[in-house]
């Protein structure tokens, strides 16, 4: 009868661990927040730095306003005049799209990268002439740092 009781203990102590973590992962994403780490321009004391904002907030902003919110997804400037929603969500679809503008802008402001060889470059590098990385040559004019 000893075991019994002290089944149904463990059986109980177990659900209720499991319903609060179970509340605690449920309450960690509904109170999903944004927060205001920087305002500059007019709107700055509606959106002081340290405020909290939720996810479904909108922000108004007026001419030369700018905020800076720290959310979920990273941190985002947004600079007036608009309204602005916090609830945006970074899905694939986005970034692909994204990707697919970059790889199909043709136009005439695309940019290249790459190495350019010079026809007067040496074919043979030369070993440094100081024995070691320290070493300053005062017989030699130039420019020295010494830290």
């Amino acid at each position: 009868m000893h075991s019994v009781k002290t089944g149904k203990l463990a059986s109980r102590i177990g659900k209720a661990v499991f319903g609060t973590l179970l509340l605690v992962g449920i309450s960690g994403t509904a109170m999903a927040q944004n927060m205001v780490v920087r305002s500059t321009g007019p709107s700055a004391k509606a959106y002081p730095a340290g405020k909290k904002l939720a996810n479904s907030a909108t922000i108004s902003l007026k001419k030369l306003d700018r905020v800076t919110i720290l959310g979920r997804t990273g941190t985002r400037v947004l600079r007036g005049p608009g309204t602005f929603s916090l609830n945006r969500r970074a899905s694939a679809t986005t970034s692909t799209a994204r990707l697919a503008s970059f790889i199909s802008n043709r136009g005439s402001s695309r940019a290249r990268t790459g190495a350019v060889r010079s026809v007067n470059a040496p074919t043979v590098i030369e070993a440094p002439k100081n024995p070691n990385l320290w070493f300053l040559d005062v017989t030699k004019g130039g420019k020295f740092c010494v830290a």
